[in-house]
Formats: C-alpha cells, structure tokens, sequence
C-alpha cells in the first residue's frame, strides 16, 4: 500500500506547488525597458488604465502615453525650471503634479494645460488618492483631503517622503539613513506607525505599491525592486542591477501589470 501512496503523494505535492507559482506571478515578474525620449530624471508615474499613462521629472518634465509605454509625447510644462516630483491621475484626463515650488497643480484635459490647485509652503513630494474624493500629499506633513482636493488638512505631523494608502486606515511609508531603509506602517490613518522591514548594504527602498493588504511592491537606489506577498513581512527580491540608478516610483494597475520609474530617464515595465 505504501508503494502506492508515495508517488500519489509526489504528484500530488507537485500539482500543488505548481497551482502556488501560477497564482503567486508578482514574485517571478520580469522587467523590462521601455524606450524614452528623455535622458533627465524621472521621479514618479502614474498609469489611470494600462494603455494612458504619465511621468515627470527634473525641470518641467512631463511625458504622456496613449500605448501602455511604447511610446512617449514629451508635454512638459514651459518656463519653469522647478522639479515636478509627483504625479497621480484619477483617470485619463484629470490629475494632479506636485513641484518643487510648493505647489501642486492641476488638469483636466489630459496635461495639455495646468492650473494652480493647492499651495502647501514647501516642497511636495508624494501625492496619492484612494478614489475621487479621497486623496494625501506629503510636504512637511502628511496632508489629506476628503473632497477632491477642494480643501487639505494635516493627518499625520512630520515629514514622510514616499507613502501609499490602501484604504484610509492601511497604509506604508519609507525612510531611509545612509545606506540603510526603513518600511513602516500605519492602521489608523496615520496617527502611529510601527516597522515592518528594514533593508541594508544601499538596497534603499524609495517607493511602495500594494494592490490589497497582501501583495505589494518596493522599488527604490541600484534599481532595486522586491514583492511580498504576506503584507510586507517577507520580500522576495525581483531585480537589483547594483548601479547607481535609483527607481523613485513602482506603479501597479493588478498583479501583473506594472511600471517602474528612475534616474536618467529609466522606464521599466512588467506584464
């Protein structure tokens, strides 16, 4: 009878393996460049659905794509030297660009022109919303707005760099010293944080993405990326090209789809 049971029990432990590995496609995602048309860097990116998506950068950078990334059509903003450090899209048209100017601004008509929306006092760094209506940027604070960016209030006191909220309690944010980094996270909003994984030797993690309370993303200094697939507890490393190349910003539209951004004009993508 054992004779019998020991390759059922192989097969089976072999079929089970595999169902894992198809349903676990994050940890095995391949990335690759895209082509850019600019050299300067890029430091965030927002994709409203997988075919219309958009980046800023250093000076006035902004670059739109209508391709899921084949292409870029450079729309920067003229006469401005400031860094546009963040950009977030709500959907194909509407979005928002925060710059070194201490402004975040404005469109409605896919980037083809801005206006002045919210004047915070100092440099802006990340701005992300959670639907229409619900929204954070960092300043020297953690501000949020609940009415689509009409009005802003402090949520959190003190400066939190790179952050992303997946509902309005659940959220991570980075810091980093030297070369060692630092994920935490929050689960009331904000109020209080607590660490979850710290990373050493320069595999300095710059921005977090997760699409539910399991999966998620790091990117951040020597084109480092990992994923996690328990909520941040463990990480398994997807890329890490030990250059100086750092990637600011690693969006998600699901578990496959995804864009990374960097210095020197660095567009990676994963399907």
């Amino acid at each position: 009878m054992d004779t019998i049971r020991k390759p059922l029990f192989k097969i089976f432990t072999a079929i089970i393996t595999i169902l894992l590995l198809l349903n676990a496609p994050d940890l095995f995602t391949q990335w690759v460049n895209q082509p850019t048309p600019s050299g300067f860097n890029i430091f965030s990116c927002s994709f409203p659905s997988a075919q219309t998506g958009y980046v800023c950068g250093y000076g006035n950078l902004i670059m739109k794509t209508t391709n899921g990334g084949a292409n870029w059509l450079d729309i920067s903003l003229p006469g401005t030297a400031n860094n546009l450090e963040t950009v977030w899209f709500l959907n194909d048209n509407t979005g928002f660009i925060g710059s070194t100017n201490d402004s975040l601004l404005l469109t409605t008509n896919g980037g083809a022109s801005w206006i002045g929306h919210f004047y915070a006092g100092s440099d802006i760094q990340r701005i992300q919303f959670l639907n229409s209506n619900t929204g954070w940027f960092t300043s020297n604070n953690l501000y949020k707005t609940t009415n689509a960016g009409l009005n802003w209030s402090i949520a959190a006191n003190g400066y939190a760099e790179n952050f992303y909220f997946l509902n309005e309690n659940t959220g991570w944010k980075t810091s980093y010293s030297g070369g060692n980094s630092a994920l935490v996270k929050t689960t009331n909003g904000g109020a209080s944080w607590s660490t979850i994984h710290t990373t050493s030797n320069f595999r300095v993690m710059y921005s977090i993405k997760f699409i539910n309370e399991n999966t998620g993303w790091v990117s951040g200094y020597r084109e480092y990326i990992a994923a996690t697939t328990n909520g941040g507890v463990n990480w398994v490393q997807q890329r890490d090209m030990d250059n100086s190349v750092g990637l600011y910003n690693i969006e998600f539209l699901n578990a496959l789809t995804g864009w990374a951004v960097g210095d020197n004009g660095t567009i990676l993508s994963t399907v």
